[in-house]
């Protein structure tokens, strides 16, 4: 038997050897495990994004230099992680005419360091609107939203229909049975292979 032939012999041994399979199978599942635990850990994911904005025409009174316009805009801020966040800091490019945060909560808007409206603290699932109004002239942007745990990204947001407590909880049923199927397959195939390479 050539050289070749030799070495494709030991390796279809070591590959068939109940060592390795064990060291591969325990290998594999720990993989598994700190994937998992990766994945469903607790952490804070904030999104924010504005969900309308409208420029109104009011009544002015003639002489008084105004050109009637109000502007008006909201802009969601949603923790959807699992852990609340701190320190959410708000830019804009100016502060605005008019501000408030709903539901209530406590935060603060200086002007020192940069235009910032800071909430202390956003729990897990929690979500507040930013509206803010100013008269003749636009309205600043929001530039960027961070925490202490990063920049946080602007995503498309839009009125949306609240389905149901019981709508939500079978859809996540059904992602659990879903993903323990997948699960099963994947153990069920991963011992086809090892049957078929053990002699």
């Amino acid at each position: 038997m050539d050289q070749g032939g030799q070495l494709y012999s030991r390796v279809v041994d070591l590959l068939a050897g109940t060592e390795f399979q064990a060291g591969v199978l325990s290998g594999l599942l720990l993989l598994a495990f700190s994937l998992f635990g990766r994945v469903f850990a607790a952490r804070p994911k904030v999104v924010w994004g504005p969900t309308h904005q409208f420029c109104f025409g009011l009544p002015i009174t003639p002489g008084t230099g105004s050109n009637g316009l109000c502007f008006t805009r909201t802009v969601l801020l949603t923790n959807v992680g699992t852990a609340p966040t701190d320190w959410v800091e708000v830019y804009f490019t100016a502060i605005p005419g008019h501000l408030q945060v709903w539901p209530p909560c406590n935060h603060s808007l200086e002007s020192k360091n940069g235009h910032i409206l800071t909430i202390p603290n956003l729990g897990p699932k929690e979500t507040v609107a930013i509206e803010m109004l100013q008269v003749e002239n636009a309205l600043p942007e929001v530039i960027r939203v961070r925490s202490k745990h990063g920049e946080w990204p602007q995503v498309p947001v839009a009125p949306m229909r609240v389905f149901p407590f019981w709508v939500n909880r079978a859809v996540v049923l059904l992602m659990f049975i879903g993903a323990f199927a997948v699960l099963k397959w994947a153990i069920s195939a991963a011992l086809y292979v090892w049957l078929a390479v053990t002699p």
